[in-house]
């Protein structure tokens, strides 16, 4: 949220919004909120940590729980699931207690389960 960070100011929500749908709709990856990080800023951190988590984990049957904002998770998990692309996140979004339940397979990270929708199977 760069400088509205931690306010209620509505001209911050607007210019939230106004980047989101820069963003998921128009594919301007570089847009960003005055003081804060472009998608491709978010990306090269999250895509990486999330890689070496699946690399460390390699064929072990341990699980991971991951907690953050739910607009990150919007955000960044349709880069790293196959199964899951920008529509779909933005159409169910991520509530507060939401959740992803997620394998790997050798193609790379599957998403089975979207708070609350199964796409097992």
């Amino acid at each position: 949220m760069g400088i509205y960070e931690g306010t209620t100011d509505p001209v911050g929500w607007e210019l939230h919004r106004q980047v989101q749908e820069l963003w998921f709709s128009h594919q301007q990856f570089d847009s960003r909120m005055p003081g804060g990080e472009s998608f491709h800023d978010i990306q090269n951190r999250f895509a990486p940590f999330i890689e070496g988590l699946v690399s460390d984990g390699g064929n072990s049957d341990r699980n991971i729980i991951l907690v953050a904002h739910g607009g990150l998770y919007v955000a960044m998990l349709p880069v790293i699931f196959r199964n899951v692309d920008f529509a779909f996140a933005c159409h169910h979004g991520f509530p507060h207690t939401g959740y992803a339940v997620a394998e790997t397979r050798p193609e790379g990270l599957y998403c089975l389960y979207w708070c609350g929708v199964s796409l097992a199977g």
